[in-house]
């Protein structure tokens, strides 16, 4: 064997195993899995009603136990050298609990504290399943209804500005379409509604507009249907591939064994349609782009370890901390294939990371709405529950950077194409020429 031809093999191999020693290190050190849902082994117990009252040492202790969950486990305080906002924040959430209160007057608190950290999985907990049928639009700092969408005054003789501050106060908002989605879709909802008064009616809502005219509307019983799973099907020449969950189960598995067989057929035209998918396991994201001969690019992911992450994701460190560094380079494109992803402002964690592959390692175009979850967030949840009032919430430990650094600091992943939601396949369809 000569000389050149013997350095060629060695590279080759040299290659292949600083990537299996790579890949190795990332999975005993928790850096790719599930990208949001976490595994809740602790016992998460239904909050005591709203109008119970805390005694001030179990407000303290509930206090402080927050306090330590989220300080021992949020990236945040591993990588933000001026910590000072924060401490301003944890103050004034310290001097406020620390006296007797209601469960709902500590849990509004509690929401507020942790919203600090704009982050969409760092979150309380609590029903949020009753919605009304009211079908509102959000801009420009009015919320719209009817058929000459015209600006909602109160609701219920709630007003709506108030209602946008209650929203504002209990859920963390990333971007302006997470605002959006939440003023639409929460200033529906029966919980909040009676966060801000005690009289909603059982059965129905009035919703008053500017001008005068009155609707009621009727509660919707249960909210929470579930979703609906992934399906491969066909659009003429073209293979939509409905991906509704990030769940790698037999009804996924399936799914992709059927898109395999449509790509062998000799497809060329694929759409993968998230809209409205809220994550979960990311790894499902890699195996689709996988059947369509592409490779994506890697987010680089900070992991912090606490004894809370070490129970729940059975790593073998309590402390210290992993940081994986990824690139928009180890793309793989395929010139193949055309490929376009729908997204819309549902579309959230692992699913915007899939939309984030695509814009990144330029995989294909994506159409649609922008998504609730920014390109770059925190993640991986850790789920607690406090011992007194029984609220339970979830806090991040990990933040992943999306693969392109020079677009690190946008705050939404913004379609090649922008079109409602409800055009976007039609649009997708149209862009790959289908017949």
């Amino acid at each position: 064997m000569n000389r050149k031809r013997l350095i060629v093999i060695l590279s080759g191999v040299l290659v292949f195993v600083t990537a299996l020693v790579i890949s190795f290190m990332c999975y005993v050190n928790g850096v790719f899995g599930d990208g949001g849902n976490g595994n809740p082994v602790v016992d998460i117990q239904e909050m005591r009603p709203l109008t119970e009252i805390l005694s001030k040492d179990q407000v303290i202790e509930d206090r402080d136990k927050l306090i330590e969950y989220i300080e021992s486990v949020h990236p945040y305080f591993d990588l933000e050298e001026d910590k000072s906002e924060y401490v301003e924040e944890k103050l004034k959430f310290m001097a406020y609990c620390s006296k007797e209160m209601t469960v709902q007057q500590f849990f509004m608190a509690c929401a507020s504290f942790v919203n600090f950290f704009k982050d969409g999985h760092t979150r309380m907990m609590w029903n949020q399943t009753v919605f009304f049928s009211a079908d509102f639009d959000y801009s420009d700092n009015k919320l719209f209804y009817g058929e000459e969408k015209s600006p909602v005054k109160k609701i219920d003789g709630i007003p709506v500005e108030e209602i946008f501050n209650m929203i504002i106060n209990l859920l963390p908002i990333e971007n302006e379409m997470t605002q959006k989605l939440y003023f639409e879709e929460y200033s529906k909802n029966l919980e909040i509604l009676k966060l801000c008064s005690s009289n909603i009616p059982a059965n129905y809502l009035t919703v008053s507009l500017e001008n005068g005219q009155e609707f009621k509307i009727t509660k919707i019983k249960n909210n929470n249907a579930g979703y609906d799973r992934t399906t491969v099907y066909e659009k003429g020449d073209v293979v939509v591939v409905d991906f509704n969950l990030c769940q790698d189960d037999e009804i996924f598995q399936k799914a992709c064994k059927d898109l395999e067989e449509r790509i062998k057929k000799g497809f060329k035209k694929v759409i993968i349609d998230i809209r409205g998918n809220p994550g979960g396991n990311s790894n499902t994201c890699d195996k689709l782009l996988e059947i369509l001969g592409m490779r994506p690019p890697e987010y680089s992911v900070y992991v912090r370890y606490s004894q809370k992450a070490k129970l729940q994701n059975g790593y073998k460190k309590g402390s210290g901390n992993y940081h994986y560094k990824g690139s928009a380079k180890k793309a793989k494109q395929n010139p193949d294939i055309q490929l376009c992803v729908l997204t819309d402002c549902h579309t959230f964690s692992s699913a915007t990371m899939l939309a984030v592959y695509v814009r990144d390692g330029k995989l294909g175009k994506i159409v649609g709405e922008p998504s609730a979850n920014n390109p770059c967030s925190y993640g991986d949840i850790i789920y607690y529950s406090l011992p007194n009032s029984k609220i339970s919430g979830t806090i991040s430990h990990k933040q992943f950077i999306r693969p392109d650094d020079s677009l690190k600091k946008e705050r939404m992943l913004v379609p090649d194409e922008q079109i409602k939601p409800e055009y976007a396949l039609d649009r997708a369809l149209y862009i790959l020429g289908s017949n």
